[in-house]
């Protein structure tokens, strides 16, 4: 049996039970990683923003990403236990930041692994960026195929257009407006997600006793959890709380980690 002090330890290190994992595969995909060490500017910026220090991520330099990726994290399978590898450009990390920003965007993926979620993954980690446009609208994209999505529809309709008019010589209107919806649609998707991710953190401020640690309470909660959280009062919170914490490691953790405001 885990006791407090290991808990705190392992949530220190961003070891973070997902809201499905089993206490014992937590426990051994924590044990596999503990011993690995790196070390890099990065994992300070998170430190700072998340109250993490994932220095345990394996870091590794390689010329096998896609053109677009400046890092990405992959899933690593030992013993039936899956973690995390952050690979990076050996070259062309793209001018507008920095390699530490984007090691530390890699790092919040790393730590949230056993997390099968993807509303609000990339909204966490984008605040790991020095710029508002890119925390804000980053997260434009919540999985990677919806980039490859989005270029096959683009080049889709460019070469559809190109084509129509090389052959009728008229294009017709609704097609020049194709491009300009798909990303109008895209950038109101990401205005609510941001809208709800924004309303959870005053809510998760107002329950802690310090709520400077509400970005890192929200690095350890579902989906699910952001969007009740954002819309429910304190009182509900509190006793959401107190029921989770009785069944979860995560929520014994959390409520380890960061006390609560009493008061209703």
């Amino acid at each position: 049996m885990i006791n407090d002090e290991e808990l705190m330890e392992y949530n220190f290190r961003g070891f973070i039970p997902g809201p499905q994992e089993e206490v014992s595969v937590f426990l051994r995909r924590a044990e596999l990683a503990k011993y690995q060490k790196s070390s890099h500017q990065a994992i300070v910026i998170v430190q700072y923003l998340f109250d993490v220090c994932p220095n345990w991520v394996r870091i590794e330099p390689t010329n096998r990403l896609h053109l677009w990726e400046a890092a990405a994290t992959y899933i690593e399978e030992n013993q039936g236990i899956f973690t995390p590898v952050v690979q990076v450009k050996k070259k062309g990390v793209p001018f507008w930041c920095s390699q530490e920003e984007i090691l530390a965007h890699e790092l919040i993926h790393a730590t949230r692994i056993a997390f099968k979620e993807s509303l609000f993954e990339e909204v966490l980690a984008y605040k790991t960026s020095r710029n508002f446009l890119r925390r804000y609208f980053g997260p434009i994209f919540f999985h990677p195929k919806e980039v490859m999505v989005f270029l096959f529809l683009l080049i889709g309709t460019w070469c559809y257009q190109w084509g129509y008019v090389f052959f009728f010589e008229v294009l017709p209107n609704l097609t020049l407006w194709i491009p300009c919806i798909l990303i109008g649609l895209l950038i109101i998707r990401v205005m609510i997600v941001q809208t709800i991710f924004s309303l959870c953190l005053k809510k998760i401020g107002k329950l802690l006793k310090q709520p400077n640690k509400a970005l890192g309470f929200a690095l350890r909660l579902s989906d699910r959890e952001i969007i009740d959280f954002a819309f429910t009062s304190l009182g509900k919170m509190r006793k959401y709380v107190g029921k989770a914490r009785e069944k979860s490691l995560r929520w014994h953790m959390l409520t380890l980690m960061y006390p609560m405001e009493n008061r209703y």
